[in-house]
């Protein structure tokens, strides 16, 4: 099974919004057919990509999923063999100069479990050594704590003040690294973080009219981003072994319709309560919150009596 995928992991600083975002909304207007995943719980980025792409955002997080056996189910439902299925993440933070990197445990078990290229996004801000420290570092840790033959082959610069620093960063990447460098975002580029209050708004496309805006113009400026290279790394992705069922349909499902109440202050979600409607072979059925009540569960329903529902809709 055939399953085009690529993660992209953001250096996490407060208040800025991840180049993923920037990254995916370009690929979007280049006519790239994309599916979007965000690998961990970031309301704003999910609400980010779904205004700017206009599509569904999935949810993936190796955490809530708990087990490879879940999450590799999750994507391959959500997933498309004739698309790009990008995945958003957080590599970490870097809080000192001197403190070392520490990448998230659930941006291993992304790449652990999706066996695919990870392209990590790194601020440039600082000097180019300090910078090339941080690189190693990260990659020392995938390395090491990842299992298989996945390691970094690729980077991405974002905040760089010049071409002349960024083309030492170049330089230090071919000479210490078995990596190339995917290109730099300049740091004219950074956008501040929009309130997810701003997002679910109806005005929610006017807050992002500045990102946009930066998407726009790093899009067009020549050489600055091998934006090929996204859906070369996603095609070089390993073969996907199909995810049987976990558990067998309710014989009774095909007669229940799940109700999900949705407004437009909580549009944020993601496209997870389908799939999980066809983990038991039922249908999910969207009601706005104006016209939706609450009703009594129906104890005869099977997918309350059933223990693996249950649970399952817990995480």
């Amino acid at each position: 099974m055939i399953l085009p995928r690529l993660i992209i992991a953001d250096e996490h600083r407060p208040g800025k919004i991840p180049s993923g975002v920037l990254i995916a909304t370009i690929l979007k207007e280049m006519g790239y057919k994309l599916r979007l995943f965000v690998g961990n719980v970031d309301e704003t980025t999910l609400r980010m990509l779904q205004v700017l792409c206009n599509q569904p955002v999935t949810l993936l997080d190796p955490l809530l999923c708990e087990r490879r056996e879940s999450f590799r189910w999750l994507f391959q439902e959500a997933a498309s063999s004739d698309s790009l299925n990008l995945v958003l993440a957080n590599l970490g933070t870097r809080w000192t100069e001197d403190a070392p990197f520490r990448v998230p445990r659930e941006c291993k078990l992304l790449l652990d479990w999706l066996e695919c290229e990870m392209i990590p996004v790194l601020y440039s801000d600082a000097s180019s050594a300090i910078t090339m420290k941080t690189v190693k570092e990260i990659t020392r840790q995938f390395e090491t704590e990842v299992s298989g033959d996945l390691r970094i082959r690729s980077i991405l610069f974002r905040s760089v003040l010049n071409n002349r620093e960024y083309e030492l960063l170049d330089r230090e990447v071919g000479r210490q690294l078995t990596a190339i460098s995917v290109g730099s975002i300049p740091r004219t580029l950074e956008r501040d973080e929009p309130l997810v209050t701003d997002l679910c708004s109806e005005n929610a496309m006017q807050s992002l009219f500045s990102i946009r805006s930066a998407a726009r113009q790093l899009g067009a400026m020549e050489d600055q981003v091998n934006w090929a290279l996204f859906c070369a790394f996603g095609q070089v992705a390993a073969e996907w072994q199909r995810q049987p069922r976990l558990v067998s349909p309710i014989q009774e499902a095909g007669k229940v319709n799940i109700a999900v109440i949705r407004d437009a202050s909580m549009s944020s979600s993601c496209a997870s309560e389908a799939c999980s409607a066809m983990w038991f072979g039922a249908r999910a059925v969207k009601r706005p919150l104006s016209e939706a009540s609450i009703i009594r569960c129906d104890e005869r329903c099977p997918l309350s009596r059933s223990r693996s529902a249950r649970r399952f809709l817990r995480a």
